[in-house]
């Protein structure tokens, strides 16, 4: 019987699941395209990240299993419960669906903040839902209809990913309230903030300096 297969958020949690293959994007921001790691959607996510074609190929789906791994082996998808997880583990689901798999994986939803605590596992085969769900929101930036099979955590990541495309949102608010601090500092403080979005410090360190430059302009 061969071991099942782990795909995980990143690079760290390697410690937990030494053989866990990451997810290395933050679908949470930037382009999309229709067709999961096409060339299309190669082209702009590497855009995205300022990084060659062949890069990116390399370091997201280098990282990944097999197609013939994601096809037929027993595959575990464990994400944190925040958005920028989410959209992850919704990208994953996508893409499952577009290579065609079947068999069920099983979603494993943890808490990184508090120390990648397990807060439930479930079994999960409707690809195709999770695609339509993906194409909805992280394609076309819409929100997508209720569906018996979504989870809490899915719903909530939906709705602060919409949040995230509104011109003034809840984290441009604390950007211009703390208009005096520097960028190092509103990074921190953002930090501290933030436990549903799950952003990066490199993400909100672009959101602080989109912000500013925006408010210097109008």
């Amino acid at each position: 019987m061969t071991a099942p297969v782990f795909i995980i958020p990143g690079d760290a949690i390697k410690d937990l699941y030494p053989n866990g293959a990451p997810m290395r994007e933050t679908m949470i921001a930037g382009p999309s395209d229709s067709e999961v790691f096409s060339p299309a959607f190669i082209k702009a996510r590497a855009a995205y990240h300022n990084e060659s074609e062949a890069e990116y190929a390399e370091k997201v789906i280098g990282a990944l299993p097999q197609k013939d791994k994601l096809l037929s082996e027993e595959l575990t998808l464990v994400f944190g419960f925040e958005a920028f997880c989410q959209t992850n583990l919704l990208t994953i689901l996508a893409y499952l669906a577009q290579l065609g798999r079947e068999l069920p994986v099983t979603i494993k939803l943890i808490d990184e903040f508090k120390n990648n605590q397990e807060l439930r596992s479930f079994a999960f085969s409707a690809f195709q839902n999770a695609n339509l769900w993906y194409q909805t929101l992280l394609v076309e930036k819409k929100a997508f209809k209720s569906d018996p099979l979504l989870w809490p955590e899915m719903k909530k990541a939906a709705a602060l990913f919409l949040t995230l495309q509104e011109e003034q949102n809840e984290i441009t608010d604390i950007i211009d309230e703390n208009s005096a601090l520097s960028e190092n500092a509103l990074v921190r403080l953002l930090l501290t903030w933030d436990k549903d979005y799950g952003l990066s410090d490199e993400l909100f360190l672009d959101l602080i300096r989109k912000r500013r430059t925006a408010t210097k302009q109008a």
